[in-house]
């Protein structure tokens, strides 16, 4: 009878829109007051607009880009993040303004899809 019981309260709990805000609401509080970082699925956190996208872009020795460092170079102005850099089998995960690009390094990159081509043509 008890099993019975709480199957009956979980299933209007989930039945229940308001209930279910309710929770949330109250979740998010908790996290926000815990200072947990946000959970954000991938696909939400790319798809927040259409004009912008990641990027990956391979720097080659004839690159304008080869061998200056992330803060010489003119991503920051065109409004792109780097996000990676693979080099040699190794992933620099948030690369440093005083980390240089070298050639056959490869490059995640988030900004307007539109300019990111045009990062292309320079980088190759």
């Amino acid at each position: 009878m008890v099993i019975i019981l709480v199957f009956l309260v979980i299933l209007l709990i989930t039945r229940s829109k308001r209930l279910l805000a309710f929770f949330h609401r109250n979740i998010e509080r908790q996290l926000k007051k815990r200072r947990y970082p946000r959970r954000v699925a991938l696909e939400q956190a790319l798809q927040l607009n259409k004009d912008y996208g990641v990027c990956e872009v391979k720097i080659d020795k004839r690159s304008r880009y080869v061998d200056r460092q992330l803060s010489d170079t003119d991503f920051k102005e065109k409004g792109f993040v780097v996000l990676a850099m693979g080099r040699s089998g190794c992933l620099i995960t948030v690369p440093k303004g005083s980390d240089s690009l070298k050639d056959e390094d490869i490059i995640i990159v988030f900004g307007n899809l539109q300019s990111l081509k045009d990062i292309t043509k320079h980088a190759a």
